[in-house]
């Protein structure tokens, strides 16, 4: 049967003694109507709660599938099981929600706040994020460093370490703030040097190698001097700042040395230029 009570009728059981009401009651209870005690909300308090200390609601109480429902005069909502002794969620009067375990949504939501997750125990705290097609991408976060996850082709799509080194289809390199394992595509790269850029070659005061020890070094050594040399930038990679000044001063050498030849031809020009004024001269003289 259905058992049918009016507003006052429900507040006095409500605000009975447990002991006096403690009893099995095998029906359903609807309400229907409004309290007299005015709240807060626009709502319609259908079911009101009035205590100086705590209430809750229990289900299986004294068993161990208890489960209870409890609202505690900090303004604060606790979710409790017997099975574990500390409270599984709590939801403050503030908005502030906490869980224990796992947690999952389904459909669109948003957090006007901060999320935060905590790890309870294990090596990492993990946030999953299931595909509609299948598989999942997981973020998380470890004494090691955080990661994200792709489970459909089971690697690591970003790690990030201790000291801040980011890598993205690879692993952290000590001492590089990102490693990258493939191709970048970007419209466009700024590198900011610091160190001096090589404009100094053309100061008057700037020594270089002459022709001739240049082609000595380069038979000796088989690459420029001050360049690295094959099995290093194997090994190493090469810095793109860094070889760009590099490369940059061997072009302004390089265009120092053809200044230089320049004039050598200009004054070779013109000293075979007397030379055939000379030979004219000369058969003209001897034609007389």
């Amino acid at each position: 049967m259905y058992l049918f009570l009016k507003n006052w009728q429900l507040a006095i059981i409500l605000l009975m003694p447990y002991t006096a009401f403690a009893q099995t009651v095998f029906s359903s209870l609807e309400v229907n109507g409004r309290n007299p005690i005015s709240s807060i909300n626009e709502f319609y308090n259908l079911v009101q709660l009035k205590n100086d200390h705590h209430a809750a609601i229990v289900y299986q109480p004294g068993t161990p599938q208890e489960l209870m429902f409890g609202f505690h005069s900090n303004g604060s909502f606790y979710w409790g099981s017997r099975a574990i002794s500390s409270y599984p969620m709590v939801l403050s009067g503030a908005g502030d929600l906490k869980i224990a375990k796992s947690f999952e949504a389904t459909g669109t939501g948003s957090v006007n706040g901060n999320l935060s997750i905590k790890s309870n125990g294990s090596t990492s705290s993990e946030l999953l994020m299931y595909k509609q097609n299948g598989g999942y991408y997981d973020v998380g976060a470890s004494n090691s460093g955080f990661f994200i996850f792709n489970s459909s082709n089971n690697q690591h799509l970003m790690k990030a370490n201790e000291n801040n080194e980011l890598a993205i289809g690879t692993n952290p390199v000590a001492g590089s703030r990102l490693a990258v394992g493939g191709s970048i595509i970007a419209e466009a790269v700024k590198v900011k040097l610091q160190s001096q850029w090589p404009d100094y070659v053309f100061d008057s005061s700037y020594k270089r190698l002459s022709l001739k020890e240049l082609d000595e070094f380069v038979r000796r050594e088989q690459h420029l001097p001050e360049m690295p040399v094959a099995e290093d930038v194997k090994e190493n990679g090469i810095d793109l700042g860094e070889m760009n000044s590099k490369l940059l001063r061997k072009v302004e050498e390089l265009t120092l040395y053809l200044i230089e030849q320049g004039k050598k031809n200009e004054e070779q020009l013109r000293l075979i230029g007397v030379l055939q004024q000379e030979v004219r001269s000369l058969k003209e003289c001897i034609n007389k």
